[in-house]
């Protein structure tokens, strides 16, 4: 099989920029393992090209092939068709894995005498900080537990880490090591760090067996790590059955299911704080993977399903989980005006009530089935033509408000137009969230509801 990037100049696709790789693989073996790497000037025309050969009598025979555009090529587990010599579908398919690029791999570890520190790590740039990130992947009471998956941002990096408590029998470990793996992927549109859960997953084991052992943490980071001299390319987005399709059960869409179950009626509660973009605080007590969770799936139902255009296609913050070492990050995050979502096990956020919710969502008891994806879309739809419709009512009722010019007017809204939204003309919550939502909008609204103005909504009179 031999990879072949090519790039055109704008006035044709004369190759002024070729490099190949070959893979051999018997065609009667259909199973072949094989990663290719390519450095390349950034253009739009550059394109790809796969070609299967099969050698017959000595002359590598051309089978099928697959060309695409650089720009077209989408991250994760993907099927290529394969078209042969006329130009038409073949029988064959190629199974392909194309992952986002890493800026960073570490472990960390609690010390009795340090406390939380970095053991090991390896960046791809020097200028990638790893400061206070122990504290994050290593949060407080954590060593209550045997295992979990935590979700954390390190300054504009998304990231990912698997802790694991490992049995020791060396007497300044108090029997036992309180370990995390985790991972910094390449900014992005849309990143997604869990595609290396079930990596991280598997080193934490091997950590267990040799704690000294970092051989495969290192050539994982080598083989995924973001080049010196080429950022990676952007995966354009089309839409939620094509992200999940691809997507492995790691995948945070696939718990939606579980978590809404566990939620209930406070799913909504959240779902309006993230449509509104407020800055939404998760106290939970380990493992926070649930919670983290939450905050994923938070920031996904309130964004509307046009992605990268329209209204509130910048999705809310997630910070995944924080500590007292977050404070400043925080108060940054905040001064942006788009609002965050946040997890912590620190009992002190707690005193702040009013910025804090609790969902007490415990442990994921069950693992998302392969029925999941019919599930998930199905509820994503859902929200996000819910999100939908409501930007579109608040569109409506801004355009037909006389003197609705700017945040500096109040607009008022009756109880009749709080109906037009299919929400609770009595509810306090409702009428908060349409103030929030329409800040959103850079416009200032107030909601009446009064006993005198439900008493003319009830009666007709408004």
């Amino acid at each position: 099989m031999e990879n072949e990037v090519n790039q055109g100049s704008r006035r044709g696709m004369s190759s002024s920029c070729t490099q190949k790789s070959t893979a051999h693989a018997s065609l009667k073996d259909p199973m072949f393992l094989s990663t290719v790497e390519w450095d390349w000037e950034d253009d739009d025309l550059v394109f790809l090209r796969v070609e299967l050969k099969e050698d017959v009598w000595g002359r590598d025979q051309e089978v099928a092939s697959y060309t695409l555009l650089v720009d077209r090529l989408a991250t994760g587990l993907r099927f290529w068709p394969l078209f042969d010599k006329t130009g038409m579908p073949s029988v064959g398919r190629l199974l392909v894995d194309v992952d986002f690029k890493l800026v960073a791999i570490f472990i960390a570890e609690f010390h009795v005498t340090k406390g939380n520190v970095i053991e090991w790590s390896l960046v791809s740039r020097e200028n990638i900080s790893l400061e206070n990130v122990a504290f994050n992947v290593l949060p407080s009471k954590v060593q209550t537990v045997a295992t979990d998956v935590i979700y954390f941002t390190k300054d504009s990096y998304q990231g990912v880490a698997v802790y694991r408590r490992v049995t020791s029998d060396e007497e300044s470990r108090r029997g036992a090591r309180m370990i995390s793996v985790g991972v910094l992927v390449e900014n992005s549109t849309r990143p997604r760090p869990w595609n290396h859960i079930s990596a991280l997953k598997r080193f934490a084991v091997r950590l267990e067996d040799s704690l000294e052992e970092r051989d495969s943490l290192e050539a994982y980071f080598n083989q995924h790590k973001v080049s010196n001299t080429n950022s990676s390319e952007e995966e354009p987005w089309d839409g939620w059955e094509e992200e999940l399709s691809r997507a492995t059960m790691d995948h945070p869409a696939f718990h939606l299911t579980h978590v809404l179950q566990i939620m209930g009626i406070s799913s909504l509660t959240v779902f309006k704080h993230a449509l509104g973009r407020r800055r939404i605080l998760i106290h939970t007590p380990p493992p926070v993977e649930s919670a983290c969770l939450l905050a994923q799936l938070a920031a996904v139902i309130s964004t509307g399903e046009e992605g990268a255009s329209g209204v509130h296609a910048q999705k809310i913050a997630v910070l995944g989980v924080v500590g007292l070492t977050d404070l400043k990050r925080i108060e940054e995050v905040s001064a942006q005006g788009n609002g965050w979502i946040a997890c912590t096990t620190d009992a002190i956020f707690l005193e702040k009530t009013q910025k804090s919710i609790d969902p007490r969502l415990g442990p994921l008891d069950v693992s998302p089935s392969t029925r999941a994806k019919v599930t998930a879309l199905g509820l994503l739809s859902a929200f996000h033509n819910h999100t939908d419709f409501l930007h579109s009512r608040l569109t409506e009722f801004l355009a037909s408000t006389p003197g609705a010019v700017g945040i500096e007017t109040e607009t008022v809204m009756n109880p009749k137009d709080v109906v037009a939204f299919d929400l609770g003309p009595g509810s306090e919550l409702d009428a908060r969230f349409l103030e929030w939502l329409s800040e959103t909008r850079g416009k200032k609204v107030k909601v009446r509801r009064g006993w005198k103005d439900l008493f003319r909504y009830i009666f007709g009179f408004a």
